[in-house]
């Protein structure tokens, strides 16, 4: 199972050689097993659906969706640490503010 890049594409499909007919059958497919988990959420576990997972996606498509889920955690993560520097500032800027105030 070895995949071939070609860093010089623009997209992570382009560099994995994916076409457009392989993204699109992948959209399918993962709309398939959602549906799957949602009608049967009560009787089934996370395993039987990650079996399924394994069963009916190849090799590289388990790697594009993983890495896009990486690079989504890496940008949510990004996100709420320039939004606690955001707090941060304001804090320190109230606390001098305050500290000017009681001079």
């Amino acid at each position: 199972m070895s995949l071939k890049f070609d860093h010089s594409r623009n997209t992570l499909s382009e560099s994995m050689g994916m076409s457009e007919e392989q993204l699109y059958e992948l959209a399918e497919k993962m709309a398939d097993i959602s549906s799957y988990f949602i009608k049967n959420k009560d009787k089934i576990g996370k395993s039987e659906v990650a079996e399924k997972i394994a069963l009916e996606l190849s090799y590289s498509e388990l790697i594009f969706i993983a890495t896009g889920k990486i690079f989504e955690s890496i940008d949510n993560a990004l996100e709420k640490q320039q939004e606690l520097f955001s707090i941060l500032e304001k804090l320190s800027g109230m606390m001098k503010s305050k500290d000017k105030d009681e001079e």
